[in-house]
């Protein structure tokens, strides 16, 4: 899950990497708008080299569209292996992956909770 801090991460990328530096700068004012809404110190939120973050090593962007609250205690927390299910399910569903194709099953067991929330 990383041990890079994330905002040193996307802090250096944001203005020590002029190639990507709008990128990596809306990813830093995401984040630390992530971390406010959260209430987590942005300074203890640990992640990849590049600012990714949690099990399914979302980007700011990525958490911000597609993160989701799978565990039911009203926080998104990407680092919990409950919200990192759910989130990872949210980001697939939108792309289109487990959508029924011909020729094979899509994967979905009828009675869990993860199946019932995809359907939705």
């Amino acid at each position: 899950m990383g041990k890079t801090r994330i905002l040193d991460a996307l802090a250096t990328l944001s203005f020590n990497y002029p190639r990507r530096a709008e990128y990596f700068s809306g990813e830093l004012e995401t984040f630390l708008l992530m971390a406010r809404d959260e209430q987590d110190d942005p300074l203890n939120l640990k992640g990849s080299f590049a600012g990714a973050m949690g099990y399914g090593q979302f980007m700011p962007s990525s958490y911000k569209q597609y993160a989701v609250d799978f565990s039911g205690d009203g926080h998104i927390n990407l680092w919990d292996p409950v919200d990192a299910i759910g989130s990872v399910a949210n980001y697939f569903k939108a792309h289109g992956l487990g959508e029924r194709r011909s020729g094979r099953g899509n994967g979905k067991r009828s009675g869990s909770r993860l199946a019932k929330w995809l359907q939705n």
